[in-house]
């Protein structure tokens, strides 16, 4: 397989940390839980029983978010975004990036997309906000290093061997 790509459709959790509520038992978000089962089935969905991938791989993943109402004007500019509505994604409620991308790697290794998030060389995360006539969630892809060289992607770090 060269590529795998796909869209999981729904509202993107971030993976944060587990919360300790005694003696010794971690909990993590129920949301997060729903939003790591939707990536698993598109991402099972999109692999079709193909084997997982074994080598190094590079995973893009580019979350879209629905903007708030608040973000719109009223009335005859209820369809207009206010001059106040910000042009970036950063609100501290939808999650960090990182966090975001941690949901989907280990979402990714639950549906045997690869064998090991290790395996994960460079992960590209970024969130943004989505038009209205498109259904927040996330677009995944998962190259091998093997066709990221091929198409000139650099997975070299500037000074490294």
């Amino acid at each position: 397989m060269v590529e795998l790509a796909f869209r999981a459709i729904g509202h993107p959790r971030p993976q944060g940390s587990k919360r300790h509520v005694g003696k010794g038992i971690l909990v993590e978000s129920s949301d997060v839980k729903t939003w790591r089962s939707t990536v698993v089935d598109a991402a099972v969905e999109a692999l079709a029983g193909a084997e997982p991938f074994t080598g190094a791989v590079i995973v893009t993943a580019r979350f879209s978010f629905c903007r708030p109402k608040s973000h719109y004007g009223t009335g005859r500019n209820q369809n207009r975004l206010r001059p106040s509505a910000p042009d970036y994604c950063t609100s501290r409620a939808l999650g960090d990036a990182d966090k975001l991308g941690r949901a989907v790697l280990d979402a990714l290794t639950a549906a045997r997309v690869y064998i090991d998030d290790s395996q994960v060389v460079r992960i590209i995360a970024d969130k943004g906000w989505c038009d209205r006539s498109v259904r927040e969630g996330a677009s995944i892809t998962v190259t091998p290093l093997e066709a990221a060289d091929q198409r000139n992607i650099p997975i070299q770090v500037d000074g490294a061997a």
